[in-house]
């Protein structure tokens, strides 16, 4: 095998490459576009409510006395 047959399997070995990566790109950019299509045709839910387990804690509650939490508990 020559030099010039080497150089030129070498650059066509590039072009393939390069031909695929602008293959993927383009495919990549075009589902994209279909991607931003369908989220803006989806409807936003509202927030899911809270769970039981998910509840505020009873320190945060209104009307909680915040003094009563911080007394040291004793036994009696």
């Amino acid at each position: 095998m020559g030099v010039v047959e080497l150089v030129l399997l070498i650059g066509g070995a590039w072009c393939a490459v390069l031909a695929l990566v602008v293959a993927l790109l383009t495919a990549a950019s075009r589902a994209d576009d279909r991607t931003d299509a369908l989220l803006a045709r989806i409807e936003q839910t509202p927030a899911p409510r809270p769970r039981f387990t998910e509840r505020t804690p009873e320190r945060e509650l209104p009307g909680r006395d915040p003094a009563r939490d911080r007394a040291p508990a004793t036994r009696a």
